[in-house]
């Protein structure tokens, strides 16, 4: 069965709200582990830049793949790899052999199914919700983003109180599952060709090119990207100095960490 339309928008938006909870739960479990290992803010850092350093790069080639493969399958497959990346992640701490290089490499991973998911996602949306629900749809998206920054670390604490790393990871996996069903469930359909898109046609590089000639010819894009990427720059920055900072004057206390993760993503949202 095929769900179309709203429906069909509704149905992915909850597989993606469930998957950005499960890997909002993981980030926090791994950064606690990462910080109890090490009780290093280079550590914390340098994971962050791994997680985020192949938007970097994939960003641009992942827009041209959007452009000319189904975005359908796209979706699943970043769902699939980030999903395999958390499996890895598990099947090494339940051997007991987890290190920090293995971290690092399951978030660039990670980093690099995102880079591909955004993309696409976003370019899905419009082709699914009547322009009349544009606003709905887009403050849908962004309740999934901050509802699971909000409580994704205060679960994921009070989890780790109980339970461990591994049985984060197995509710990670799970969400992944749930984002991919969804994804099978619902109808994705690809865009109309228009003359913006004929005059992009071309090798795979051209098609590249062209989203910064795009972007570079239009002031009004220019300085949204500048702006956009100046707060990304300083955002990571100051979550990797908060979260060290908190962990080395609490001794490492996720309920004081998630308390704060949570304010400030609070704080976003107002």
């Amino acid at each position: 069965m095929r769900i179309k339309g709203f429906r069909s928008f509704l149905t992915i938006w909850v597989g993606q709200f469930a998957s950005l909870f499960g890997s909002g739960m993981t980030s926090f479990a791994l950064t606690i582990w990462i910080y109890q290992q090490t009780e290093s803010p280079t550590a914390l850092a340098l994971s962050a830049f791994f997680a985020s350093f192949p938007m970097l790069i994939f960003g641009p080639i992942s827009g041209a793949l959007a452009d000319r493969l189904s975005r359908k399958m796209l979706l699943i497959v970043s769902d699939s790899m980030a999903g395999l990346a958390t499996l890895g992640i598990l099947v090494i701490y339940q051997t007991g052999h987890l290190e920090i290089w293995h971290i690092y490499i399951a978030v660039t991973l990670a980093g690099i199914a995102d880079s591909i998911q955004v993309p696409a996602l976003m370019g899905s949306v419009t082709l699914m919700v009547p322009k009349k629900h544009y606003s709905r749809a887009s403050g849908l998206l962004q309740l999934a983003g901050t509802a699971s920054s909000i409580f994704a670390p205060v679960a994921a604490a009070g989890l780790l109180a109980f339970t461990g790393l591994h049985e984060i990871l197995w509710i990670d996996l799970g969400t992944f599952g749930l984002a991919i069903l969804t994804l099978s469930l619902a109808h994705i359909p690809q865009p109309a060709e228009t003359e913006v898109g004929k005059s992009a046609q071309g090798s795979f590089l051209n098609d590249v090119l062209y989203g910064f000639k795009f972007i570079l010819s239009r002031p009004s894009l220019r300085g949204l990207q500048a702006t956009w990427m100046a707060a990304n720059l300083f955002a990571t920055m100051g979550n990797v100095l908060i979260a060290a900072l908190v962990l080395a004057r609490t001794g490492g206390d996720q309920f004081v960490l998630s308390g704060v993760e949570a304010v400030l993503s609070a704080g976003a949202v107002i």
